[in-house]
């Protein structure tokens, strides 16, 4: 079970307990069942000592250079890192229920010492929202002040958060390893029986024989305080790690140590803290849908599921999928489709209300296709709607009287009236449309051609109607392949949103959705069928 397989469990149980018939009161406890589902969440508290690089490890996992660093130790402000759709910073003030928002550009102002001598704003939280994938999937940082400092509030504030944690990571360096603070840390996390990750950063400071002195005093201070059941180490270079994830430099990830750490994060937070949170959430619905056996059986089956399932720290491609911005754009052929036919429909109306020879064509093509006459109505005003279709009106009118009165044809009356609609080939709006999705099409394939199967980061989603068009004009198959993976990766990802969207509504936690999550009901109908203005007939997106 990765992440991905351990949210499509939770979305099922969330189908399972919609699904099931229920009295009104039960009502209340079935709430609280979304509700937990939809609160899930990793708390993941990362201490250390000031200037051990805690905040820069912080941003080496995110990937993206967000949080404040530096060598003056924080305040005591306790820093929170949740998933959001855009940068975005809310302070929470001391004894006050006072909030405020700020831009990322100004957290260094309230959370550094520099910028917040001595607390002196009073700030209590600094809740980071940034949107970065592995914080989508549930993990939540949550960095402390540096322990040890001349602030004396920072060790104190530090350690009454750890009943908070789900996880510790205690960030030491090879640079003077394990101070008698952090070993403080580390006695109350055993004391808790937190599973902590210890991380000695700043490897590429040192040589390979120093840095063997640090693994052995390390291991020692270890065995005192664990006796065998040691905490695993994990030696890495932050600012290597940081670098690579900006820089896309896979092999330079590996080198920096990080990987080994974000796996076992990973494997802690599905095969442990997840999984019994599953079989939890599985024992709590059996207890709410007793009397209910189909719902009961599926449970069953989904307990059976989780308690077999196989142990193995997950490969690198199990970690969270980073490909895909989450401001992804919507469908390009889509758009340019609606402008076109926007702009056309403007110009026609005007035509049409004018000149008595446009309204003889269209009349001769018996009008515009239904979506593209809905299209003009939305357009038009009552008046240009009134002249240029009151003539198809009459000319439909004389063609049904014609059919009626022909006693020949009395026996194939629907396939006469089918004649006369106004179809595809008919319609010069699905002209406009078709030939813009032409061209549109071209010029994505060329533009995914020239990038090569790495295909562009910030690319846009094509929706189905229009992807084979695109598909159509690519001669690589190398190139096509990707881009349906891409595609598939797009759907799935939206998918979730749509389904973490529902879960959040039937557990009235509207106060948690994020902006992908709001829109989701729109975009993946978008996806799925295009936009409503950006109509093509039907049998012309191309194929391959």
């Amino acid at each position: 079970m990765d992440l991905h397989e351990y949210e499509k469990i939770k979305f099922e149980l969330a189908e399972i307990l919609r699904a099931a018939p229920f009295e009104a009161a039960q009502f209340e406890r079935r709430r609280i069942l979304f509700a937990r589902l939809a609160e899930d969440r990793f708390n993941l508290v990362v201490v250390g000592r000031f200037s051990r690089g805690k905040s820069s490890l912080m941003n080496a996992i995110l990937g993206m250079n967000r949080l404040p660093t530096g060598v003056v130790p924080l305040t005591s402000v306790i820093t929170t890192v949740t998933y959001g759709s855009d940068d975005r910073v809310t302070l929470h003030y001391l004894d006050s229920r006072l909030i405020d928002d700020i831009s990322i550009a100004q957290l260094p102002n309230y959370i550094t010492e520099l910028g917040n001598p001595g607390n002196m704003r009073r700030i209590e939280t600094a809740e980071v929202q940034l949107p970065a994938e592995i914080l989508r999937r549930g993990f939540h940082f949550i960095d402390t002040p540096g322990l040890g400092s001349s602030i004396r509030e920072n060790s104190s504030t530090t350690e009454a958060f750890l009943p908070e944690a789900d996880a510790l990571i205690l960030v030491t360096s090879f640079d003077s390893a394990l101070s008698t603070e952090e070993l403080e840390v580390l006695r109350a996390a055993q004391t808790r029986n937190l599973r902590v990750f210890l991380v000695i950063n700043k490897r590429d400071t040192v040589s390979r024989s120093e840095q063997e002195q640090v693994y052995t005093h390390i291991s020692t201070q270890l065995v005192k305080l664990f006796g065998g059941d040691l905490p695993t180490l994990f030696a890495l270079s932050s600012r290597d790690a940081l670098e690579a994830k900006l820089s896309a430099d896979p092999e330079a990830l590996i080198a920096s140590g990080l990987g080994a750490l974000e796996q076992a994060l990973i494997a802690f937070l599905v095969h442990g803290k997840r999984q019994e949170f599953l079989l939890s959430m599985c024992g709590r619905l059996a207890q709410t849908l007793a009397g209910s056996p189909n719902a009961l059986a599926h449970l069953e089956q989904l307990r059976a599921t989780l308690q077999s399932a196989p142990v193995p720290l997950p490969a690198a491609s199990a970690l969270p999928d980073q490909e895909l911005p989450s401001n992804l754009g919507d469908c390009e052929i889509c758009l340019r489709i609606e402008q076109s036919v926007f702009q056309f429909l403007t110009k026609y109306q005007s035509r049409l209300s004018r000149d008595p020879a446009v309204r003889k064509e269209l009349v001769a093509r018996h009008g515009l296709c239904g979506p593209h006459a809905w299209q003009f109505a939305r357009v038009a005003a009552p008046r240009e709607i009134c002249t240029a279709f009151s003539s198809i009106l009459l000319s439909q009118a004389a063609n049904l009287r014609a059919i009626a009165g022909d006693e020949k044809r009395s026996a194939f009356l629907c396939e006469a009236v089918e004649r006369i609609k106004s179809g595809p080939a008919d319609c010069p709006v699905c002209q406009i449309a078709l030939a813009t999705q032409t061209q549109t099409a071209g010029a994505l394939a060329a533009q995914l051609t020239a990038a090569g199967p790495a295909l562009p980061h910030y690319f846009c989603a094509i929706c189905i109607p229009h992807l084979g068009a695109v598909l159509a004009a690519i001669e690589s198959s190398q190139i096509r392949a990707a881009l349906l993976s891409r595609e598939a990766a797009i759907l799935e990802r939206w998918a979730g949103d749509m389904r973490r969207f529902a879960l959040k509504q039937d557990a009235a936690q509207r106060w948690a959705l994020n902006k992908e999550e709001s829109g989701a009901a729109q975009r993946g109908s978008q996806i799925l069928v295009g936009m409503p203005a950006a109509y093509v007939p039907p049998g012309s997106g191309g194929s391959r």
